[in-house]
């Protein structure tokens, strides 16, 4: 009977531990990940560039730690080779970090393999054949790669074995997946009141949640709202964007410029999203690209009707007709069409999000995904 393997598995993370949103999710499956491995005799280590007194979001099961796992300046290369060796680490597990950013030539010296958890985005086009061309032949000669890539979505792991040109055996699904005993629908009667969500008083609420990035198009849906209100003067609806950055002040103002005043209302950053969810009537997501779709997750998970446009990961969540809306990227009217039949039929709303809710469980969870995750740091370890 073979022994327990012993030594530590490093969980690199980019930003500070105050950083909340995707991190917090990902920080969430790192735990469970660390769980299951420490039955194997690994221990799990959160490595962050710095340690702050507002941690994001909790790890149970996992050791936070200060050290930069990017940083391979000269300076700071022999400290962090020290670290590695004291700290037994028997593998570094980066999320969104390309091979180039990474010194491989250190970690394979000492014998630590690495992990990719691919979760970004790209164009729904191919690059140009050069860049095609130059991918295809790295790839054949495994120059400069991970150990291991997971990809976050069959979407994500045809580009990666694709465009991208990684060779298949370097490359594993592990489809994202939502922690069902945090986003769950509200119990019936006990929605969170509308005031204590920073809301203004509507009969329904529409809720949109991404970061303010161009491809995640909330300017479309800016649009969106402008549209159903024409046809619906007197409609008790109002939209909600929960997010922030750089785009959010043109956003603001051409919701200002379309005249929606509080009937598209901006509700910042959130950390805890659960009880806008529940609030909720509908979802819209409407980005031009995306890898897999958390937010259209998270909202099925909690019992929310969603309307998305097909670009890319979408795809594999929402079922037309069954858990919600597909739509092209561009169809404006789609999109009108399907929050006015959603607003004037609460059954329809019920129905649509019970059937996400049951999808998200048999489909996306994140504890099957931890045990993906789990068992591809054990394959490499051994």
């Amino acid at each position: 009977m073979s022994q327990p393997e012993s030594g530590t598995i490093a969980f690199a993370m980019k930003y500070p531990d105050d950083q909340g949103n995707v991190w917090s999710r990902i920080g969430a499956l790192y735990d469970r990940v660390a769980q299951r491995l420490a039955g194997r005799g690994l221990r799990g280590l959160l490595a962050f560039p710095a340690l702050t007194d507002r941690p994001a979001f909790a790890t149970p099961h996992l050791e936070r730690c200060r050290v930069d796992l990017l940083d391979f300046t000269p300076a700071h290369r022999p400290g962090l080779k020290h670290w590695l060796l004291e700290r037994k680490v028997k593998l570094v597990f980066y999320c969104d970090v390309e091979p180039s950013l990474v010194d491989l030539g250190l970690l394979r010296g000492l014998g630590i393999p690495t992990i990719n958890f691919a979760q970004y985005n790209f164009p729904e086009i191919a690059p140009p054949w050069a860049k095609r061309l130059f991918n295809k032949v790295r790839g054949l000669l495994r120059l400069k790669m991970h150990d291991l890539t997971l990809a976050n979505s069959r979407h994500q792991y045809e580009f990666l074995t694709g465009w991208a040109g990684l060779p298949a055996s370097r490359v594993r699904l592990a489809c994202n997946g939502v922690d069902t005993d945090v986003f769950v629908p509200a119990a019936a009667g006990q929605r969170p009141p509308a005031a204590a969500l920073g809301l203004p008083g509507s009969d329904l609420y529409a809720l949109i949640c991404c970061q303010s990035r161009p491809e995640k198009r909330v300017d479309f849906l800016i649009e969106v709202a402008a549209e159903v209100f024409r046809r619906r003067p007197g409609l008790s609806l109002t939209f909600v964007y929960v997010g922030d950055g750089g785009l959010k002040p043109t956003w603001m103002g051409k919701a200002q410029s379309l005249k929606l005043g509080p009937r598209f209302h901006f509700a910042g950053q959130q950390s805890h999203l659960t009880p806008f969810y529940q609030r909720a009537d509908l979802f819209l997501h409407a980005p031009s690209r995306e890898s897999f779709g958390y937010v259209l997750g998270e909202a099925m998970a909690c019992g929310l009707p969603v309307i998305s446009s097909n670009a890319g990961g979408p795809r594999e969540i929402v079922v037309p007709g069954e858990t919600g809306w597909l739509l092209p990227p561009e169809d404006k009217e789609g999109f009108v069409k399907h929050v006015l039949e959603l607003v004037d039929d609460a059954g329809l709303r019920q129905r649509l999000g019970a059937a996400g809710r049951q999808r998200v469980l048999k489909h996306f969870s994140m504890a099957a995904q931890a045990d993906t995750v789990a068992a591809a740091i054990g394959e490499l370890v051994r």
